[in-house]
């Protein structure tokens, strides 16, 4: 099988801002957001490009951006980020109490 070319943006596109990563505004639509992001995990597969270690970098910032926008753009998926390491509560004799109720022990000694 023939070897493709593939071509990537400049290299200080991989830790920069994620809507540059997918190359669409900030005003896009979540519709666009995964319409972009799904040709362009297509497009950077590493099935897609056995050994090419560029495209396998690319595939894994195209995903972190996919990822970063879908949190930021999904109201339920960005409480549930905000939210996932605020659930407990420590009370004073050194365990753990939850918004919902249940009390947990540390597991740790405080001596």
């Amino acid at each position: 099988m023939p070897r493709r070319h593939i071509q990537l943006p400049n290299r200080g596109v991989l830790g920069s801002d994620p809507y540059t990563v997918l190359g669409i505004t900030r005003g896009s639509s979540i519709k666009e957001v995964k319409r972009e992001y799904y040709k362009l995990a297509k497009k950077f597969h590493p099935d897609m490009n056995p050994d090419d270690e560029r495209a396998k970098q690319m595939f894994i910032s195209v995903q972190a951006a996919f990822r970063q926008i879908e949190a930021d753009l999904d109201p339920e998926k960005r409480d549930r980020k905000h939210t996932q390491f605020n659930s407990y509560e420590r009370s004073d004799d050194g365990s753990f109490t939850s918004r919902r109720g249940t009390k947990q022990q540390s597991g740790f000694d405080d001596e």
